[in-house]
């Protein structure tokens, strides 16, 4: 019998993401936010300029919930078990984006899954530098 995990998935630079759906607490459009809400777009937390998302994620941080600015469009799917893979050690302590710490197939797509706490740790660090 195949294990299902449930990820939200999102494209970026013509890029499949992913994160654990149970990081996730919410999503909605940027306009809906209220004036003065803090999103953290995540061209930043990969190194590149600032654009202007027109959506966000709600993630679980360490400390208090934080949202995630994103472009395009999002979905909850189902991930088959056997096909995630998790980076081998020696490329994972080399990468420049810490969160990265898997790769799978989806639709025959590859698919970069990210660690939410990480991701979390990381969003903090830039918002402090905000």
């Amino acid at each position: 019998m195949s294990r299902l995990l449930p990820v939200v998935i999102f494209t970026w630079a013509g890029q499949l993401y992913g994160i654990e759906s149970s990081a996730v607490r919410g999503r909605g459009r940027i306009q809906s936010l209220p004036q003065g809400s803090q999103v953290m777009d995540f061209s930043v937390l990969l190194g590149q300029s600032a654009c202007q998302p027109d959506q966000w994620l709600k993630l679980q941080g360490v400390d208090r919930d934080w949202l995630l600015g994103l472009t395009g469009e999002m979905d909850l799917v189902e991930l088959q078990i056997e096909n995630i893979h998790p980076l081998p050690p020696i490329l994972a302590t080399r990468l420049e984006f810490s969160p990265l710490r898997a790769l799978a197939w989806y639709q025959q797509q590859l698919l970069n899954l990210l660690d939410a706490k990480l991701l979390s740790q990381l969003a903090e660090k830039k918002l402090a530098d905000i």
